[in-house]
């Protein structure tokens, strides 16, 4: 099994710019830099570098890094290993990562970490240093159980991987980095049933049969 190591040294910067005294609406990105009377939050920002080892001599150019699932803010690794996102909201936030070479892809994602928000006018920085193991992707298999064939949607929180399944025979998703996950099944609109579930890397994973009844 091949296994990649790829570090990621996260500085969060916690921006505050001024508001304008004309503008009612308090934008975050567009507030006048020279009015510092008012300050709002107006996004956190998360550098990194991408490497195949903990000493960083090996930086990879090219993997894809985002946040929460959201392509908007999908940004790839430059020719050091190094990358920026930029516009974070605040709260809780994960890291996906991808890498390919030739046939090969493999799969990360970050622990849970925390972007804040500052009441101080100042620009303060936190520094968060996360090793990121990326690795041959999951799946998993299972069924969802209900007195009725149904269509219903599983998702696992916090990332992309979303499907819509009907009850009462197996599904199956696939290509999901290895790690932790809350998986999340609705039935028209309505969250039904959160548990954790663990995927192991390179593998299927049978969650079994699940009952929303």
């Amino acid at each position: 099994m091949i296994r990649l190591l790829l570090i990621i040294n996260i500085t969060l910067f916690l921006l505050m710019v001024g508001c304008g005294g004309g503008n009612s609406g308090g934008g975050t990105e567009t507030g006048d830099p020279g009015d510092m009377n008012a300050t709002e939050f107006s996004g956190g920002l998360i550098s990194g570098k991408v490497s195949l080892d903990a000493q960083e001599t090996i930086n990879l150019e090219g993997a894809k890094i985002w946040l929460d699932g959201d392509s908007k803010l999908l940004k790839k690794s430059d020719s050091g290993g190094d990358f920026l996102i930029e516009g974070l909201s605040t709260g809780d936030h994960e890291l996906f990562v991808e890498w390919t070479s030739g046939e090969i892809t493999l799969l990360g994602k970050s622990k849970v970490f925390f972007i804040g928000e500052s009441n101080s006018s100042q620009k303060p920085s936190v520094y968060i240093g996360q090793t990121i193991i990326v690795d041959a992707p999951a799946s998993f298999q299972g069924i969802i159980q209900s007195n009725d064939d149904v269509n219903v949607e599983v998702k696992l929180k916090n990332s992309i991987f979303v499907s819509k399944v009907q009850t009462n025979t197996g599904f199956e998703l696939t290509d999901i980095p290895f790690g932790t996950y809350t998986l999340e099944i609705y039935q028209n609109g309505q969250l039904k049933l959160s548990k954790e579930i663990n995927l192991l890397a390179g593998g299927l994973n049978d969650i079994g049969i699940i009952s929303i009844d």
